[in-house]
């Protein structure tokens, strides 16, 4: 029993002497070689790594823990290299490629880093504020992303950042276009470079422009085609004869205007936002039209005055206005819905204006209940 204690005790003794002289050596973490001199120790990401004198003095270090590496190990970034565990740590900005050491900034959007420096100094986009490189901004100081979102304003064609002005006939345009651009007579949106300006000094957009009807044969084709539509489908035949002319906007004013239509002064009989009128006197009945207006207005104004005429022939006299325009409205609603030109007709349907649009809206409520026969009939008697 003696003699087997004796035995483990040596077996111990010996297991810790091979211990702590293991222990007491020490490999350098480059080279691999037990260390017998001086020596340097370092704490980095990694933890507490020794090394000889000889490979700290001559292995190349990393620019951000400065602990000796091989070549191999070392990834170079910019005018640094850094370690496997530095790499794997470093936050790099977005616009220099450097990496950050100090004070970072983040986009909440993207998740970008940006350094101090590049973040005070870099242009920024308008939209999303975030530094940019020059090259990634547009003309309008806006970067590519934003750009693909961003609502276009229809006259300068720029980005719109902030505030805007949406119309749902014409789309969309930034505050400085409704601000500095003449508006178009007839569809009432702010014109592009390209617009036209009319003898009467009305402008017109290219669009408009194109569509619109300049020469009377082209407005009395269009006359015959209402005259028709509104005798076939309505029922409304004016019986006395009338003249049919196209004339240019009074631009001396509604006193000019209204001397015209008495007889008592060579001019247009028509101002301010006016785009037609019947006249009826003793010595003549005409229907005037105002020139330059797109085909679907002049098919609207048409019917409206035409209705006008009819109802000369065919209710009081002494009629209210809400009656008398609402009645002309809802005859050119009938045409614009016959003819199919669906914009016109929700821009005269929206209308909420009196007595226009609140006109229209009286006799709309009518035909629901009674039919345009119902209409037709009311308008015949009704004064008020």
């Amino acid at each position: 029993m003696r003699r087997l204690f004796a035995c483990m005790l040596l077996a111990w003794l010996l297991l810790a002497g091979a211990v702590l002289s293991h222990a007491e050596i020490k490999t350098c973490y480059l080279c691999g070689q037990e260390i017998t001199g001086k020596y340097w120790q370092h704490q980095g990401p990694g933890g507490l790594r020794l090394f000889c004198d000889r490979c700290y003095r001559s292995s190349p270090k990393c620019s951000a823990c400065e602990i000796p590496c091989s070549r191999d190990n070392l990834t170079k970034v910019g005018k640094e290299q850094l370690c496997p565990d530095c790499m794997a740590q470093a936050r790099f900005c977005n616009l220099c490629g450097n990496r950050i050491s100090g004070r970072f900034f983040t986009s909440g959007e993207t998740g970008e880093v940006y350094c101090e420096n590049c973040y005070r100094t870099y242009p920024r986009c308008r939209a999303c504020d975030r530094p940019m490189r020059r090259s990634s901004l547009t003309a309008d100081g806006v970067c590519l992303s934003c750009e693909a979102k961003l609502p276009k304003c229809k006259a300068c064609g720029k980005s719109i950042v902030g505030a805007y002005f949406s119309n749902k006939y014409n789309g969309d345009y930034c505050p400085e276009c409704i601000r500095s651009r003449p508006e178009c007579y007839a569809c009432g949106a702010p014109v592009s470079d390209v617009y036209w300006t009319l003898p009467d000094n009305r402008f017109l957009c290219d669009t408009c422009k194109k569509q619109s009807i300049f020469r009377e044969d082209q407005a009395r084709e269009i006359m015959n085609e209402v005259v028709k539509l509104v005798a076939e489908r309505l029922g409304l035949v004016v019986e006395r004869p009338w003249q049919l002319r196209l004339d240019k906007l009074n631009t001396e004013g509604h006193a000019s205007a209204l001397a015209a239509r008495q007889g008592v002064k060579m001019a247009s009989p028509i101002s301010g936002n006016e785009m037609g009128i019947y006249i009826e006197r003793e010595d003549r009945r005409e229907i005037v039209l105002l020139y330059g207006l797109p085909i679907s207005m002049i098919y609207e104004t048409a019917a409206h005055e035409l209705a006008h005429a009819w109802q000369a022939e065919n209710c009081p006299p002494n009629q209210s206005r809400e009656i008398r325009e609402g009645f002309a409205q809802w005859v050119a609603a009938q045409v614009l819905k016959l003819k199919g030109y669906s914009i016109t007709l929700e821009k005269l349907q929206d209308r909420t204006d009196s007595p226009y649009g609140t006109g229209y809206q009286r006799l709309a409520k009518i035909e629901a209940r009674q039919g345009k026969a119902g209409v037709i009939q009311y308008v015949c008697t009704a004064i008020r």
